[in-house]
């Protein structure tokens, strides 16, 4: 088995968030590139789920290349609906804000029985930090990643015994101590730009809020 495989920032950043060993379901997994590294990195056993028939024909081909078809199951599936193998690990990437609550709602049983949720929204990480908190979910670690000219935040939830309340910043922009990367400061200049830019050409009272919450 070779380790030589291509993969993204984004994506080896997600996987290598993924504990060693973990059974995971990977939704959307579009080529299975990730999955494929998951095994051949992590030794983790894989469910490669998408809603889509033809990513699905492409994540098959790749994992027959890499003559991993004992350790990566492939699942025609809307979100984890069609997913009854046990799991403890969900990785979500790749998708909006939107359609990936949608998912955790729709299964959320299957959602509190995992050790790990991993998500990486294209947008909206407001909703999403605001969802898992308000039920009962508690983030253990926030990573940013820069890739192919955009920034991308993957977070990790696990299950809380208790409702944890983040602030209006930390809704936007995480907690504090996520933001003192290298990379989370060039992200943040590069939101001060975008932001002044704006305000530049029309009077945004939003704007001026996420701007505080950036210079705090």
């Amino acid at each position: 088995m070779t380790n030589n495989i291509k993969i993204s920032n984004r994506l080896k950043t997600i996987g290598d968030l993924v504990l060693d060993n973990s059974s995971v379901v990977d939704v959307g997994c579009d080529h299975a590139l990730l999955s494929i590294y998951l095994v051949i990195n992590k030794n983790c056993k894989v469910i490669a789920s998408d809603i889509n028939k033809l990513p699905l024909k492409e994540a098959k081909k790749n994992i027959e290349k890499y003559n991993l078809e004992d350790k990566i199951k492939i699942v025609l599936s809307n979100g984890l609906e069609c997913i009854n193998d046990k799991f403890d690990t969900i990785v979500i990437s790749g998708m909006g804000a939107s359609t990936i609550i949608n998912i955790i709602k729709k299964d959320i049983d299957k959602v509190r029985n995992c050790n790990k949720i991993i998500i990486e929204s294209n947008n909206d990480l407001y909703s999403i930090r605001k969802y898992f908190l308000d039920n009962y979910f508690k983030i253990v670690n926030e990573v940013m990643v820069y890739d192919k000219g955009k920034y991308y935040t993957i977070i990790v939830f696990e299950n809380s015994n208790k409702l944890i309340k983040y602030n209006l910043s930390e809704l936007y922009f995480g907690e504090h101590k996520y933001r003192n990367s290298d990379i989370f400061i060039k992200y943040k200049n590069y939101l001060i730009d975008k932001y002044m830019e704006i305000l530049r050409n029309k009077e945004v009272d939003n704007i001026r809020m996420l701007l505080n919450f950036l210079n705090e």
